[in-house]
This record gives C-alpha cells, structure tokens and sequence, in this order.
C-alpha cells in the first residue's frame, strides 16, 4: 500500500536536522550541477523538453533516463503544466509536445532527430503538489520510435545510509538568478544518502542539484537508478539537500510501463511525419508528400503539415522559438522570427556572427537573428522584455523593432557596449530615461515597470506593491527593499545584523534563526556573522553570502545595502561594503538572543514545504 503522509512526516522531521549543513563558499556559484563535472558519457540520461504552441510560448527542460526500449523515466511535475500556466490547474502536457533528445548539449548539431512521445505513466491524480511532497513524483514517457542506447537498471531496494551516489543532469550550472546560457548541458557529480523513506531519498554533499535536473537520475553503487531529482529547498540552487523520489517503491509501475510496445493500427498513408500503413516507412508512396523547405500551397501536402510563408515564400515548414535557446528547426535551417518569440522553420543554416556582430540576414548570425536596432542590424538572440530578458552574462536586451500581436517590444541581446536607446526589463540603468519604460529602480539600479498586482509583473518577477521585482517573493533571510519583496512565510523586511531581510515572526524562529532586536523590533534572522564578518561558508554569514575572500557580504545588484554600507562593483557583480566610517557597533547596533522556543524544528520542517523548489526549469517566459 502505498505511504502517504507518514512517510512523508518521517522524512521532513529528520530533515529538519540537516538543513544547516555548510554550503560551497560563495565564490565557486560559477562552477557547475552545481559543482558538478562536465559529463560525456551516461548516453541513457536523455533532456526532455516541451514546448507549448502560440500563443502561450511556454516550455520546460527536464531530465530523464531510458529504463527500456520505448521508456524514459522521469518526474511526474515534469509532465504536469502548473495552475500559473494551464489557467488554474495542473495538466497533463499533451505528447505531441515533448521533444526527447539524445546527447550530452541539447544544442548539438550532431544529436539524433528528437524522440516524440506516444503515451505517458504516472501516478494516479493531478495533484501534483501532494505527489511531490508525498514521493509520488515519478512518470514514464513512451516513446513510439525502438531508442538504441543500452537502458539503465532501475534500484528494486531502498539505499544505504551513507552510500555513495552520482546525479545526471541537465540543469542549470550556476546558482542565483536563472541565466539562459546555465543549462542544457549535461553534468554529473557526487552525492552521499543521507536518510529515506519508502518513497524518498534526501542525499546532499560537495555537487547538488538544480532547475532542469528534474527527473534525472540518482545512481546507487550497484550502477541502478535509485532516486528521480524531485525537489531541493532554495530556488536560487544555494542549499545542497536534494530529495528524490525512491524508485524503490514504484517497481511495479516502472514493470507495466516496460511491458508497453507502440500499436499500429494499419490505415491509410497521410503527410503527417507517421507510418500510417505500418509498413516501416514513412510518408511512402505518396508522390506529393513534402519536405521541409518544398513549396506548398496547403498544409496537407506538407510531411509537416504545416504550409506557411516563410523566407518570402509560402513553403513546407513548422513552428520554432526565436527566444529560447533550444531551436526544434532541423540542420540546414533555422527559425525566422515572426514576432515576439516565435517564428518558422526556414531553410538556410546560421552563419558564425556572434552576439553584436554587424549583420544584413538572419543567416549570418550564430543566434539566427539579425536584429534592427536603433537603425543598426546587428547580431544577437532574440530577448521578449516582458518575460524578463535572459541574456546571458555581458549582454543585454536591447529594445529593437520586432513587435508581437499585441505590442510588447522585443529585442536582442547585444554586449552592454552596444547598447542604444532605452533598455529592456532587467537592464542595468542609473536614471528613468534610461529605460523603456521610464522606471529605474533606486535600489539595484535595473529597469523596472510599475505595477499594482502580481498579474503586472511577467514570469520569474514580483510586484513589490509599486515596482516589478525581479525573483520570487522572499523566503526567511531573503534579501528584500521593501515588505513587498518578502513572502507569506516571512512578511515583514527589516534591517538587522548588518543586513536587510524578509523575517518571520518571533514566537518560533527555527533552525539556524534567532530572536534579535532590529530597527523595527524583534524578529527572526539567520544566526551568524555580519557583512564584513570571517567565514568560509554561506551558512556561517547572516546574510547567507560569503566572498572568495572569506568576507561576508550582501549582493546589491537588485537590493540596497543596510545604514553604514555601500553598494560598490565588485568585478561585475556590485556588493555591499563599509562606507569611509565604521558601522555603529560590531553587530550593527542589534542584540542577540536565543531562540525562543525549543520547538523551532518543527517550525523548519513547515518553513521548508514552503520553500520547496521542483528542478523543473522553464525556459521561455
């Protein structure tokens, strides 16, 4: 039978007990999942991707094993669009969006043609918030094509306490604020089991997982697959516990799922990329049966069956995502733009330019997009202001003069040098008419837009009650400016400690927070040493920061520095320092107690659930 809410008590008490282990030291974020080892061997962990059609334009990466031979394990929050997305909800992704791809960089010209996907296992129901919490976050996808990489066992046991393990994944590489350039590459790195259930495995250790390792792979010693990437407990990918579901207790669905063979059912042969008449051929004997790039003047005379004009003429084509690092276009072509993120398959491969790079077609530049800015055509991947640039690192979205059905402005991203013009959501600024939307923030000095709501604010940002932020609501010991930055489950924002952060209250501090005595009271914040305080690890600091240079500090990139300190560049990325005179005191004019409660663990273990982050990573807003 199968244990719910017991086993899941079991695990997030103990839990509670390890969350303030040391974390790696602030400067080794850029390493890679996380800390990881660039991997190019495992060929059975497979990405898994999906993309929503116009005008919606979400997607997600996903990890996944192949277990047999039309089955990739995975997670079941995988498989699921969440209620933000689906309009309220959780539902199922349809399977004619899934792309399964082989290889180690989803982005390889060398990569087999993507898998599709005939059919999907889970567990029962669509809650898929209790099934992540409960161990049930486990689904099989089924794929119709016979995939040659050799499978992976699948564990039949629990783990040892203690055992050495390895994760496989695909996610992002970096910890902090999600980056477009972070994922898609396949990495593995070591981790040790610290406790289980019969459906989870909590493991942690020096490399951990992040969004995008979902659905991955926990290897045991005996080289089977013993845990699936489920959840960690920070979003920002800086806290080193990971729980997996424990395969162990779905043998029996994993068994079924394998018993599975694509059916064919013998009818007539259309132009639709499928052997209709189960003769092993595709579109054969058809005669007028298209290919991608062939003229066309309907979509059923198109193995695509799509029909559209693209490249100046009406052709053979298919949907792609002009924002989005991951192109379904095959070799030999590319995605030309047709609004803000999407566009069609046009034959034409890219060229060599780089992001910046003067250009006269799409097909010169390395991104696909030869971009109109400020009445120069320069190189640069497509960016949709609105949903938050996502350029990478020395680049940003320059508003240009591609425009969606319903006006939102996009753009490309371009080294900072080359930036023209008001700048897009997120771009670095120093007064309003830096941007397009004439607000600079004060605090972190990016672009920003006024809101009223959450609704205001694109994906991957709050409204602060004035301004969109960029990240979620604050958790405890959030950075924050305003009260509006922080969370249910720490409401308030207060200076304290040489810090400024969301708080809890004061009755139950939990694990690792204690009761202190800030500007605006007495409130809950992280124990340990204040800006400019010895560490060695983010754990030993009160604002969870430690530099390279075993200094605590504060990233002011979006946030301000605490009275006594100012926002300086630290080699790109700006942290708070002491300003010419010493702070008022030692510990920044606050006093210390003890926790208030003995019953703090229980406090953590609720805290925590909240705090839950699924490894899923959504790529386009």
């Amino acid at each position: 039978m199968r244990r719910r809410r017991a086993s899941f008590g079991l695990l997030f008490s103990a839990l509670a007990l390890v969350t303030s282990c040391a974390q790696a030291p602030f400067d080794a974020d850029v390493e890679p999942v996380i800390h990881g080892t660039r991997e190019h061997g495992y060929p059975e962990v497979v990405s898994i991707y999906w993309q929503a059609p116009p005008p919606s334009m979400f997607g997600a990466l996903c990890t996944g094993t192949v277990i047999g031979p039309h089955a990739i394990l995975t997670a079941k929050h995988c498989v699921f669009q969440e209620p933000s997305v689906s309009g309220g909800a959780y539902v199922a992704v349809p399977v004619s969006w899934y792309y399964i791809i082989e290889g180690d960089d989803i982005m390889s010209p060398s990569n087999p043609p993507p898998h599709r996907v005939s059919e999907m296992r889970t567990t029962p129901g669509t809650n898929v918030d209790v099934d992540v919490m409960d161990g049930g976050d486990i689904a099989i996808l089924l794929t119709p094509d016979t995939l040659t990489v050799t499978p992976r066992g699948y564990a039949t046991h629990n783990p040892s306490i203690g055992e050495a393990t390895t994760v496989v994944g695909f996610g992002r590489t970096i910890t902090g604020t999600p980056m477009p350039t972070d994922s898609g590459l396949k990495y593995s790195g070591p981790m040790f089991v610290r406790m289980f259930s019969g459906t989870q495995i909590l493991a942690n250790g020096t490399s951990w997982t992040c969004q995008g390792d979902s659905g991955g792979p926990l290897i045991d010693t005996a080289g089977d697959v013993a845990g699936i990437t489920s959840f960690g407990f920070d979003s920002t990918c800086r806290n080193s516990n990971s729980v997996f579901t424990n395969v162990a207790g779905w043998t029996a669905l994993i068994a079924d799922a394998l018993t599975w063979a694509p059916p064919c059912v013998s009818h007539r042969e259309v132009c639709n990329g499928l052997d209709d008449d189960c003769n092993g051929l595709i579109d054969d004997g058809l005669g007028g049966c298209a290919a991608l790039g062939a003229p066309c003047t309907m979509n059923s005379e198109c193995a695509s069956t799509q029909c559209g004009m693209a490249g100046g003429h009406m052709i053979c084509t298919r949907g792609c995502f002009a924002d989005t690092m991951i192109d379904p276009c095959p070799s030999g072509t590319h995605c030309e733009v047709h609004g803000c993120g999407s566009g069609l398959c046009t034959p034409g491969a890219v060229g060599a330019g780089a992001a910046g790079a003067t250009c006269t077609a799409d097909t010169d530049c390395s991104s696909g997009y030869c971009a109109v800015l400020q009445g120069r055509h320069l190189c640069g991947r497509q960016c949709w202001p609105a949903g938050g640039s996502g350029c990478s690192d020395g680049l940003e979205c320059n508003l240009g003069s591609v425009s969606d059905p319903v006006g939102v402005e996009c753009g490309a991203c371009v080294p900072s040098a080359q930036q023209m013009g008001p700048q897009a959501l997120g771009a670095t600024c120093t007064t309003d008419v830096d941007c397009g939307s004439m607000h600079c923030a004060a605090a972190g000095h990016y672009c920003t837009e006024a809101c009223t709501t959450e609704a205001n604010c694109p994906s991957a940002w709050h409204c602060n009650g004035t301004f969109c932020a960029p990240g979620p609501l604050g958790s405890p010991g959030a950075q924050c400016n305003t009260r509006g930055d922080c969370g249910s489950a720490a409401p308030d924002c207060v200076e304290g400690q040489c810090a400024i952060a969301c708080t809890m209250g004061t009755t139950d501090c939990g694990v690792g927070f204690a009761c202190y005595t800030t500007t605006m009271g007495d409130h809950c914040l992280r124990r340990g040493a204040p800006l400019g305080g010895a560490c060695t690890t983010n754990d030993e600091c009160r604002s969870g920061q430690c530099l390279s240079i075993d200094v605590c500090t504060q990233i002011c990139d979006t946030t301000a520095c605490p009275s006594g300190y100012e926002c300086l560049d630290a080699g790109g990325t700006h942290v708070c320092v002491a300003a010419s005179a010493p702070p008022p005191s030692s510990n920044c004019g606050c006093s210390t107690e003890g926790p208030r409660s003995s019953s703090g663990a229980l406090a953590a273990v609720l805290a925590l659930s909240t705090w839950m982050t699924r490894r899923r990573r959504r790529l386009s807003p």
